[in-house]
Protein backbone atom coordinates (compact mmCIF):
# COMPACT_ATOMS: atom_id res chain seq x y z
CA UNK A 1 0.00 0.00 0.00
CA UNK A 2 1.63 3.44 -1.00
CA UNK A 3 2.41 5.82 1.64
CA UNK A 4 0.56 9.04 1.75
CA UNK A 5 3.42 11.05 1.23
CA UNK A 6 3.89 9.08 -2.03
CA UNK A 7 0.25 9.97 -4.01
CA UNK A 8 0.31 13.05 -6.12
CA UNK A 9 -1.93 16.18 -4.86
CA UNK A 10 -3.34 19.07 -6.40
CA UNK A 11 -2.51 22.91 -5.57
CA UNK A 12 -5.25 25.16 -5.38
CA UNK A 13 -4.28 29.30 -5.28
CA UNK A 14 -7.18 31.40 -4.43
CA UNK A 15 -6.80 35.04 -5.58
CA UNK A 16 -8.71 37.60 -3.65
CA UNK A 17 -11.39 38.79 -6.02
CA UNK A 18 -11.86 42.51 -4.14
CA UNK A 19 -15.09 44.59 -4.17
CA UNK A 20 -15.16 45.50 -8.59
CA UNK A 21 -16.37 42.03 -8.95
CA UNK A 22 -18.74 42.02 -6.00
CA UNK A 23 -20.40 45.35 -7.16
CA UNK A 24 -20.11 43.80 -10.96
CA UNK A 25 -21.92 40.46 -9.97
CA UNK A 26 -24.54 42.81 -7.63
CA UNK A 27 -25.44 45.07 -10.93
CA UNK A 28 -25.51 42.05 -13.01
CA UNK A 29 -27.86 39.93 -10.50
CA UNK A 30 -30.08 43.23 -10.56
CA UNK A 31 -30.35 43.10 -13.92
CA UNK A 32 -31.39 39.52 -14.36
CA UNK A 33 -33.63 39.93 -11.46
CA UNK A 34 -35.68 42.96 -13.15
CA UNK A 35 -35.50 40.78 -16.68
CA UNK A 36 -37.24 37.90 -15.23
CA UNK A 37 -39.27 39.53 -12.20
CA UNK A 38 -43.36 39.07 -13.44
CA UNK A 39 -43.79 42.24 -14.14
CA UNK A 40 -45.14 44.18 -17.62
CA UNK A 41 -42.35 45.48 -19.95
CA UNK A 42 -42.83 49.00 -19.54
CA UNK A 43 -42.29 48.44 -15.50
CA UNK A 44 -38.88 46.66 -16.53
CA UNK A 45 -38.03 49.03 -18.93
CA UNK A 46 -38.89 52.32 -15.98
CA UNK A 47 -37.42 50.40 -13.48
CA UNK A 48 -33.87 49.98 -16.03
CA UNK A 49 -34.02 53.43 -16.88
CA UNK A 50 -34.73 54.91 -13.42
CA UNK A 51 -31.46 52.69 -12.54
CA UNK A 52 -29.45 53.82 -15.29
CA UNK A 53 -30.65 57.26 -14.33
CA UNK A 54 -29.55 57.07 -10.61
CA UNK A 55 -26.19 55.68 -11.85
CA UNK A 56 -25.07 58.35 -14.55
CA UNK A 57 -26.33 60.55 -11.72
CA UNK A 58 -23.80 59.11 -9.23
CA UNK A 59 -21.25 59.18 -12.07
CA UNK A 60 -21.47 62.93 -12.35
CA UNK A 61 -21.29 63.71 -8.69
CA UNK A 62 -18.09 61.50 -8.17
CA UNK A 63 -16.40 63.60 -11.63
CA UNK A 64 -17.88 66.77 -9.73
CA UNK A 65 -16.02 65.39 -6.88
CA UNK A 66 -12.90 64.99 -8.22
CA UNK A 67 -13.20 67.76 -10.38
CA UNK A 68 -13.31 69.88 -6.61
CA UNK A 69 -10.55 67.98 -5.47
CA UNK A 70 -8.01 68.71 -8.18
CA UNK A 71 -9.29 72.61 -8.61
CA UNK A 72 -8.67 72.92 -4.58
CA UNK A 73 -4.74 71.02 -4.86
CA UNK A 74 -4.02 73.25 -7.74
CA UNK A 75 -5.05 76.28 -6.25
CA UNK A 76 -3.40 75.03 -2.52
CA UNK A 77 -0.22 74.47 -4.83
CA UNK A 78 0.21 77.54 -6.43
CA UNK A 79 -0.73 79.41 -3.32
CA UNK A 80 2.30 77.77 -2.04
CA UNK A 81 4.26 78.35 -4.83
CA UNK A 82 3.32 82.28 -4.29
CA UNK A 83 4.11 82.49 -0.98
CA UNK A 84 7.42 80.77 -1.79
CA UNK A 85 8.43 83.07 -4.11
CA UNK A 86 7.70 86.45 -2.37
CA UNK A 87 9.62 84.93 0.28
CA UNK A 88 12.44 84.52 -2.31
CA UNK A 89 11.92 87.77 -3.85
CA UNK A 90 12.12 89.38 -0.07
CA UNK A 91 15.29 87.60 0.27
CA UNK A 92 16.80 88.49 -2.59
CA UNK A 93 16.00 92.07 -1.93
CA UNK A 94 16.96 92.01 1.85
CA UNK A 95 20.47 90.55 0.26
CA UNK A 96 20.68 93.56 -2.09
CA UNK A 97 20.29 95.84 0.66
CA UNK A 98 22.75 94.24 2.80
CA UNK A 99 24.96 94.86 -0.14
CA UNK A 100 24.20 98.27 -0.83
CA UNK A 101 24.85 99.03 2.91
CA UNK A 102 28.24 97.30 2.93
CA UNK A 103 29.43 98.96 -0.18
CA UNK A 104 28.60 102.04 1.35
CA UNK A 105 30.22 101.42 4.04
CA UNK A 106 33.50 100.35 2.29
CA UNK A 107 33.55 103.25 0.59
CA UNK A 108 33.36 105.43 3.41
CA UNK A 109 36.14 103.85 5.56
CA UNK A 110 38.04 103.11 1.86
CA UNK A 111 38.33 106.95 0.81
CA UNK A 112 37.17 109.55 3.42
CA UNK A 113 37.18 112.32 1.14
CA UNK A 114 34.03 111.48 -1.00
CA UNK A 115 31.31 113.01 -0.17
CA UNK A 116 28.55 111.43 2.55
CA UNK A 117 27.13 108.23 0.72
CA UNK A 118 23.51 109.26 1.89
CA UNK A 119 22.98 111.55 -0.91
CA UNK A 120 24.55 109.11 -3.46
CA UNK A 121 21.37 107.29 -4.97
CA UNK A 122 21.33 103.34 -5.09
CA UNK A 123 21.60 103.29 -8.87
CA UNK A 124 24.95 105.30 -8.80
CA UNK A 125 26.34 102.74 -6.29
CA UNK A 126 24.73 100.18 -8.27
CA UNK A 127 26.95 101.12 -11.18
CA UNK A 128 29.99 102.70 -9.29
CA UNK A 129 29.67 105.81 -10.51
Amino acid sequence: MPEIDDQDYIIIERKRGGFGPFIWGAAIGAGLALLFAPRSGRQVRSEIRDGVQRLRNQAEEAVRDAQRSVTDRYDDVRSDVRGRMEAARDAFEAGRQAAREARRGAAERLDPTTPPLDRVSDEELDTGM
